[in-house]
């Protein structure tokens, strides 16, 4: 099929935005992609592509073609790595979804010695707090903090790791308005909420003391509410109230003397992150050992504050 070469350039210009990645990943010249696809668009009489000195963007045609040949072009690019790996070779492009702070503050430092362990896994590392659809996002695996079932019968979840929330409150703020001695002296402070994207809820202060054996679920009030924790903890830190962060990101400010941890008796209880990913049974090579070097790369956890 002569117009093979155009199809495959075509599709990596759309995929990644331009002549220069697409010719990375095809592993030829940018000038060889550009003359593929002006190829292809002589071939088909139909100009696929608008050009800029700046930018690409999908013609009415281009965008119909595409449509039809994307499905075509991962397909075969799965049969051919369906080949390598059963010769064990993991290799392709790894697409993690990744809530922001986890993403961030844990993966993001493992994952050089992952990168230099499996040299043709290309990650594509995507950080939001949305829950994706692995399938119709087409992600590969989806790291995400939680609990209970797993979202769909077809679905693995794997725990990777766990980690620590406390109380926390910068000095400025303390030396303001004191230090809480009791979870009840929380009432009277300024206490910075964590919106849980996906349904909307603010996350509750269910705080346990393992020492008594008790969990408290105390109503707060604050003038701040936000998805995101590293905004949280940014006002935290800037003097505006008490906040529950992660013991993972908080731990360097409070090395720094900008923040400490208060109630220290008091934590949430831990939670786990998991790796979700399509039922094993047919789970590319790259995804299986991507989730298992997270499990032994973090297998000591982050619950004891590591």
């Amino acid at each position: 099929m002569k117009s093979l070469p155009g199809i495959l350039s075509f599709i990596k210009t759309v995929d990644t935005g331009s002549f220069t990645r697409a010719a990375q990943q095809l592993e030829i010249s940018p000038a060889a992609v550009s003359k593929n696809v002006q190829r292809l668009e002589d071939h088909l009489a139909t100009r696929l592509l608008n050009r800029t000195t700046r930018s690409l963007s999908l013609t009415e045609g281009g965008q119909m073609f595409y449509d039809r040949c994307r499905d075509a072009v991962r397909d075969l690019e799965s049969a051919d790595q369906s080949l390598l790996e059963h010769r064990g070779t993991p290799m392709g492009i790894l697409r993690v979804s990744c809530v922001s702070s986890v993403g961030r503050m844990v993966i993001l430092p493992v994952l050089p010695a992952f990168l230099a362990k499996y040299p043709q896994i290309q990650v594509e590392m995507v950080f939001d707090d949305l829950i994706a659809d692995l399938i119709a996002d087409r992600f590969d695996v989806a790291l995400r903090g939680g609990r209970g079932n797993l979202p769909d019968s077809n679905m693995v979840m794997r725990k990777i790791f766990s980690f620590n929330v406390g109380l926390y409150a910068s000095p400025v703020y303390l030396k303001r308005f004191g230090e809480p001695e009791t979870l009840d002296d929380l009432i009277h402070h300024n206490c910075l909420q964590y919106r849980i994207f996906s349904n909307n809820r603010l996350l509750e202060w269910a705080l346990e003391c393992e020492s008594k054996k008790e969990t408290r679920i105390i109503t707060t009030t604050g003038n701040l509410t936000a998805n995101d924790s590293f905004a949280l903890e940014a006002m935290c830190e800037a003097g505006l109230g008490v906040a529950m962060l992660p013991d993972f990101s908080a731990k360097p400010i409070v090395e720094r003397g900008r923040l400490k941890r208060v109630l220290p008796e008091y934590a949430l209880a831990p939670p786990n992150v998991y790796a979700c990913y399509p039922s094993r049974k047919h789970a590319p090579l790259k995804t299986r050992v991507f989730v298992d070097y997270l499990v032994g790369a973090l297998k000591t956890g982050l619950s004891k504050g590591n």
